[in-house]
């Protein structure tokens, strides 16, 4: 379920959209009233008794009509998208997997390109990241060989994607978000071999560099 209007203020969107939600399903006991309801900025996803979506949908339009306007994606083959999370649904039990729409290229930084080795050993590992954190434990590995397939077709040569990817699922699942060093930062120009020196040295002195 999303949205389709124009505001030009973050705060105001976020104010109004709460405002929004507490109007509409304030005391509530309607057979449209979702079980679950969830939102991130403008994109919803919410759980409602078979039949009664669009019921849903028209009771949410109704409520400024002619201001905002509510759209609708319903599961298929028992599976939705929320942002980029693809949702299966098993029974009363809930799976995700990562989402990519059709239009995905699987392009990201090529390894050829003038990049430090970090930057790109940054994609692998923001990539794994992701699908360690979205992922449930049965679609991990289907997701991990779609990256590194992705990946090599990159010009990421085999041992490099499997061992980082090796190191990064040693990473503890809670201190994925936690790794951010509070050293100051220097930003420079990148030049193949400088670059290294120049962090190396930056490294010794307390600077991210």
């Amino acid at each position: 379920m999303g949205l389709q209007w124009e505001v030009r203020s973050p705060v105001l969107a976020e104010l109004f959209m709460e405002h929004l939600e507490e109007t509409a399903f304030e005391g509530t006991d309607n057979p449209w009233a979702p079980r679950l309801f969830k939102r991130y900025v403008d994109d919803i996803f919410a759980i409602v008794k078979k039949g009664q979506e669009e019921a849903l949908l028209e009771h949410l339009n109704s409520i400024f009509p002619g201001q905002i306007a509510f759209t609708i994606e319903k599961e298929l083959d028992n599976k939705v998208p929320f942002l980029d999370v693809l949702v299966h649904r098993r029974g009363v039990c809930l799976r995700t997997t990562v989402h990519r729409k059709p239009t995905h290229s699987d392009r990201y930084l090529h390894f050829s390109s003038h990049h430090p080795i970090s930057v790109k050993r940054g994609v692998v590992t923001g990539m794994v990241d992701r699908a360690v954190i979205i992922c449930d434990p049965e679609f991990l590995n289907s997701e991990l060989h779609h990256i590194a397939t992705a990946l090599q077709k990159n010009g990421y040569s085999h041992n490099f994607v499997t061992s980082t990817i090796t190191r990064r699922l040693h990473v503890p699942r809670d201190r994925l978000n936690d790794e951010v060093s509070s050293n100051p930062v220097i930003t420079i120009p990148y030049y193949c071999g400088l670059g290294e020196h120049l962090q190396r040295l930056g490294r010794q002195r307390g600077y991210r560099v």
